[in-house]
């Protein structure tokens, strides 16, 4: 605050006057290291409540230790704002799927006239999983086929599979090669777009377009690289 008051000159003086906040933070916060630009997480203090920082956490990480103790060593349990995101066995946390949780620290003692809590936020970011455009043949002239389905998954992690997609992806021709497109290999002719997963943030990798002189060709039916284990598939090929 500024205050200015008149002089006998008629002149003012101004004076600065201080004032002081005292903020009590009841949640996680972190500091940017500007050298090395990583983010460092603190732990949380109030009270007698030492809450250790959760850091950050991916959907497919496993069981993780809440770690926070009562500097009088009275004991404490952890909550979880939404199970189904975090779930909570005394103070192992496991991850059910991506989203964002509150998780809570308080005194065991629901009766104990201390009565505090302190929390942390913590966002449970997506994991990466890989869909990749299967390469495609055509014949000069020919139009581009339907390819929406000609697309590889892989990176599915906690028994999770297709059935949990949302939108299932799309695999199309890229609109640049059409029938007048010479002959040739075109890396980025096969594109995949479109889906979307709640647990997981979909990396697209573009398929081969090959385009044959003539129409005098065999065309196999692209597949899926196989695992050992995997159940029998059907090859495919017919002549064009």
């Amino acid at each position: 605050y500024f205050y200015r008051m008149p002089c006998r000159s008629g002149w003012y003086a101004t004076f600065i006057i201080l004032m002081c906040l005292s903020i009590e933070v009841k949640g996680e916060y972190a500091l940017q290291d500007t050298d090395s630009q990583s983010t460092i997480y603190e732990n949380i203090e109030i009270g007698h409540l030492v809450f250790e920082s959760i850091g950050d956490k991916t959907y497919g990480d496993v069981p993780f230790e809440l770690n926070g103790y009562h500097t009088q060593g009275k004991a404490v349990i952890f909550e979880s704002s939404d199970p189904s995101i975090v779930s909570i066995a005394e103070n192992i946390a496991t991850i059910k799927k991506a989203g964002f949780v509150v998780i809570t620290m308080s005194l065991a003692d629901n009766n104990d006239t201390e009565n505090q809590a302190v929390f942390q936020e913590a966002v449970i970011t997506k994991a990466p999983l890989n869909v990749s455009a299967l390469e495609q043949i055509r014949g000069f002239g020919q139009p581009n086929p339907d390819v929406s389905n000609g697309y590889c998954i892989r990176g599915y992690i906690n028994q999770s599979d297709a059935s949990d997609f949302i939108t299932m992806p799309t695999a199309y021709i890229n609109q640049q090669y059409g029938e007048r497109t010479q002959p040739g290999a075109y890396s980025n002719g096969v594109l995949v777009s479109g889906g979307y997963h709640p647990n997981y943030t979909l990396i697209y990798t573009p398929g081969v377009l090959t385009i044959e002189e003539g129409n005098n060709f065999i065309n196999f039916t692209p597949f899926c690289n196989k695992e050992y284990g995997e159940f029998p598939f059907v090859l495919s090929a017919s002549h064009i």
